[in-house]
């Protein structure tokens, strides 16, 4: 399960790195940020679609109400980087571009 999270966050990277790329206007070809988003879209859901299917079923069948507190009480380790309350500055930043370039800014 963490090393499919490591290759999300290292397809994830690459896509951000394309569409900065667009962004600040560097010399990128249309193929390379379509083919890096396409990639780390089918890689998010593959692996949604095996937690839904493999993981969480499992998790209900075997933790008890005393494993399943301890998660609650764990928080958000991390949060979401995107949408999260602790956005992470240049996810918002790249955020506020894109919807300014789509116009919903």
């Amino acid at each position: 399960m963490s090393a499919d999270h490591a290759r999300l966050a290292l397809l994830a990277a690459q896509f951000g790195e394309c569409v900065h790329a667009v962004l600040t206007e560097r010399s990128i070809t249309r193929e390379t940020v379509v083919e890096a988003g396409q990639t780390f879209i089918a890689a998010t859901r593959s692996h949604i679609d095996m937690e839904e299917s493999a993981y969480f079923p499992y998790a209900e069948k075997t933790l008890s109400e005393d494993d399943w507190r301890a998660v609650a009480c764990g928080g958000e380790a991390e949060g979401d980087p995107l949408f999260g309350p602790t956005r992470d500055r240049r996810f918002a930043a790249l955020f506020v571009e894109i919807a300014q370039l789509s116009g919903k800014a």
